[in-house]
């Protein structure tokens, strides 16, 4: 694993505009070139896992749904673990609403 992070990808500059979107409560932003998996990074360190972020060009063991394997070519995809917590309801719904807030952010920036 790697912790040099690529040009484009400066945690300081994404948690800065996160917060201007009203996502403030992202406090941690963290780059890997790669990584065993973004979702065991975040949950096997000792901290609360709300409101941190792990972004990787590249899972050599990503965990997709259902205990399904996630692979991608270093470069092709977007491969990040965003620790939330929702309240209530939210939970059953979680990736269709993430799945749309980022595709329209996405399609914001063209």
């Amino acid at each position: 694993m790697s912790d040099h992070f690529s040009g484009a990808f400066e945690p300081q500059t994404i948690t800065a505009t996160l917060a201007g979107r009203g996502f403030g409560w992202i406090h941690s932003v963290e780059f890997f070139d790669s990584i065993d998996s973004t979702n065991s990074y975040l949950l096997g360190k000792d901290e609360p896992v709300h409101g941190r972020v792990c972004i990787t060009d590249y899972q050599t063991h990503g965990k997709g749904r259902r205990g399904k394997q996630w692979q991608a070519a270093s470069g092709s995809s977007l491969m990040f673990s965003l620790g939330w917590l929702p309240a209530g309801s939210l939970k059953t719904e979680t990736s269709l609403i993430v799945g749309v807030a980022l595709a329209d952010a996405l399609a914001e920036l063209g």
